[in-house]
């Protein structure tokens, strides 16, 4: 790839991940008013009215009989439990702390990936997610601070995102990832209305829908960024670029809700991220040894 497009593609990652704690932002102020079952199905009905048109124009209306569709149920499935749980637990924990938990998704991926993706588990690699383990629980101290459920929510959403992009993975050399957001997007729709209940309620004021629009067009916003960043830029190259979404949430968090980030929360992120990082290092000299 040239050196402009890899350059093109760390902007457009950069500002997909400084983008979308604005949405999470957004979504923690819906969730007090509507059930946060309802916020995130905006979100897939969004995704799915932007990414249908723009996958049909591109690749034909065939390309959304992939196959495959165990996987893409299981895809979906495990992309809504996350947001869900990305989302409760928004409601007992500042968003800075969410999100540096959420990090430890990667290591869930390198943990699973043996059976998964039938990848070899080297000993830096197992180190790697011993130590992000270590992280998370410098965050959330357990026995030191008052239990708070927020943790709990968190560690789903950081589990159930590690076995969403494990499906991801799987799935990246079968189907276009247009195609499979598209999917994702719809399947997520109808999976979330079969739990909607009588709770189900409509904006009622301009600001309500002006929110919802602005909280799931961002977030789509920021999915479509990280598609074409990947596509113009190695991923070795982008991903320590992921991490600015931490010092966007903690913006975020400051100016939206007053919260600012204790110094357990930053080491933790820091083990975490540097945790991530040595196996992207080793991920990388081993694509170079292949070569």
């Amino acid at each position: 790839m040239s050196p402009s497009h890899s350059l093109k593609g760390i902007i457009l990652l950069s500002i997909a991940t400084l983008i979308i704690p604005f949405s999470d932002g957004i979504a923690k102020i819906l969730s007090q008013s509507f059930p946060v079952i309802e916020v995130v199905w905006f979100r897939f009905l969004f995704q799915t009215l932007i990414f249908t048109p723009l996958t049909v124009s591109q690749y034909g209306l065939k390309s959304l009989n992939t196959g495959h569709w165990g996987l893409q149920i299981l895809r979906a499935t495990s992309m809504s439990v996350a947001i869900i749980s990305y989302y409760v637990g928004l409601q007992y924990l500042p968003l800075a702390t969410l999100v540096a938990i959420f990090f430890f998704s990667p290591l869930i991926v390198t943990g699973m990936s043996p059976i998964v993706l039938n990848e070899q588990l080297t000993k830096k690699r197992i180190m790697a997610v011993i130590f992000g383990i270590i992280g998370v629980l410098i965050i959330v101290r357990p026995g030191v601070e008052i239990f708070n459920f927020g943790y709990i929510f968190a560690i789903l959403a950081g589990i159930s995102h590690g076995i969403f992009m494990l499906l991801t993975s799987k799935l990246s050399n079968r189907v276009n990832p247009l195609t499979t957001l598209t999917i994702t997007g719809g399947f997520g729709c109808f999976i979330l209305l079969l739990f909607i209940d009588k709770q189900w309620q409509l904006p009622t004021t301009c600001d309500e829908s002006l929110m919802i629009c602005v909280y799931a067009l961002n977030a789509t916003i920021s999915q479509a960024a990280t598609i074409r960043a990947y596509q113009m830029a190695e991923a070795s190259l982008l991903s320590p670029f992921n991490f600015l979404e931490l010092i966007s949430a903690a913006f975020v968090g400051y100016f939206m809700f007053n919260n600012v980030p204790s110094l357990w929360v930053w080491l933790g992120a820091s083990i975490i991220i540097l945790s991530t990082l040595s196996v992207m290092q080793e991920e990388k000299m081993r694509n170079k040894i292949q070569i």
